[in-house]
């Protein structure tokens, strides 16, 4: 009897249920061609969640529990620094518990979601890679690396002399355990045996000068159908963590007499005690968003990668309110091609944006604008395409 193929898979920043809804398909078609899945998860009890019908194995991912937020990121490798990369005791204790996680499952084949560290920890070892993600989370083969934040002042040599001293302590890490030392840190991923940008170039934050092959989104999340208030008028899906204008976000809807559905990713309590009005609907409920896009008439989110593309695929305009850097540099790409309002930080007066959400033609025309471009897009072939790359690599 022939032994079972081995497979790890590794998310190890970001939060929420992107990555699970990424990662569900991908771990999906390993399973069913007779791999064995351990899944090394950042958050294992929404792995558990979303991910727990599947025959898989779950782990704790190793990563920084705590870190300063500094006033504004600008590259990837400042990313690096705060997770981790700015102390080599740090980094030395991360690539170390990922090399036991390895060690472990002795996979041969690992696939990385937003895994620098599980990367880092990899170089060298006998075994195939992927890494799947957004374009934000796979950055361009670039030395020194792009600037993420382009609209604000910047001092390039002090952002490429930051690089070029988290790449060196990189190579300690990597020299104390006698690994091969980078060139550069984007090295990390030029190296993997398949590089998948699930994405589209419209939604990509980067410039990549080796025309990339884009997949698309392969997401995938099984929610309930969408319960809509019986008031008539525009259908308003919203999608939010609480944050602090949402009060008053909130009351603008209720004013509005639009009926929303709005889901929020946390305690609804307060909320529910304090809006009662017939045209809103406060649930935590997670929606199967195929449907929703498909129902509702514009959408009010944080610019989620996988929600903002299963809405704009749908040519449903949106008000994006991004609560980190991922967020933001997609809701300025949404803002860019004209099919949403990416809102300012502190932002309390939601009354206008969404009065111009509901009655700007251009908003609308560029959001169908989209969905026309793409719209020979097919989720399910999107979600095969992606299977069949992983596979591929170890066929």
């Amino acid at each position: 009897m022939p032994t079972q193929k081995r497979c790890l898979v590794a998310w190890e920043l970001g939060a929420g249920y992107g990555h699970l809804a990424t990662l569900r398909p991908i771990i999906e078609g390993l399973s069913d061609q007779g791999y064995a899945v351990w899944f090394a998860a950042r958050d294992v009890c929404r792995a558990s969640e979303t991910l727990g019908d599947l025959p898989i194995e779950f782990l704790q991912a190793p990563y920084k529990t705590s870190y300063a937020s500094p006033t504004a990121i600008f590259t990837f490798p400042q990313i690096l620094a705060r997770v981790g990369w700015d102390d080599e005791r740090h980094l030395h204790a991360l690539v170390s518990s990922w090399t036991h996680l390895f060690d472990l499952a002795r996979p041969e084949l690992l696939v990385f979601n937003h895994s620098p560290a599980a990367m880092l920890a990899a170089r060298g070892r006998e075994v195939k890679r992927v890494v799947a993600g957004t374009g934000f989370e796979i950055p361009p083969f670039d030395s020194p690396m792009q600037v993420l934040r382009t609209w604000e002042k910047h001092d390039a040599r002090e952002l490429h002399a930051e690089e070029a001293s988290i790449l060196e302590r990189a190579n300690k890490v990597l020299q104390s355990r006698d690994g091969t030392p980078l060139a550069s840190i984007s090295q990390l991923y030029a190296a993997c045996d398949e590089c998948l940008l699930l994405t589209l170039p419209e939604l990509d934050p980067y410039q990549r000068e080796d025309d990339p092959s884009y997949f698309g989104n392969c997401s995938m999340v099984k929610g309930v159908l969408p319960q809509w208030p019986s008031q008539v008028g525009r259908k308003i899906f919203m999608y939010l963590k609480p944050f602090r204008g949402m009060n008053e976000l909130l009351s603008a809807i209720v004013k509005s007499g639009q009926p929303c559905l709005c889901c929020i990713d946390g305690d609804v309590t307060p909320f529910k005690a304090r809006f009662s009005a017939k045209n809103l609907h406060i649930t935590s409920e997670l929606y199967d968003m195929q449907t929703v896009a498909e129902e509702c008439d514009m959408a009010i989110h944080s610019a989620g990668h996988g929600t903002t593309f299963t809405l704009l695929l749908a040519g449903k305009p949106s008000l994006l309110v991004p609560n980190h850097l991922e967020q933001l540099l997609t809701a300025r790409r949404v803002e860019a091609w004209g099919a949403g309002l990416a809102v300012e930080p502190g932002t309390r007066d939601f009354e206008p944006l969404l009065q111009r959400l509901l009655h700007e033609d251009e908003i609308k025309q560029a959001a169908r604008r989209f969905a026309e471009k793409y719209a020979g897009l097919d989720a399910v072939e999107m979600r095969r395409q992606a299977v069949h790359r992983v596979l591929a690599v170890c066929a």
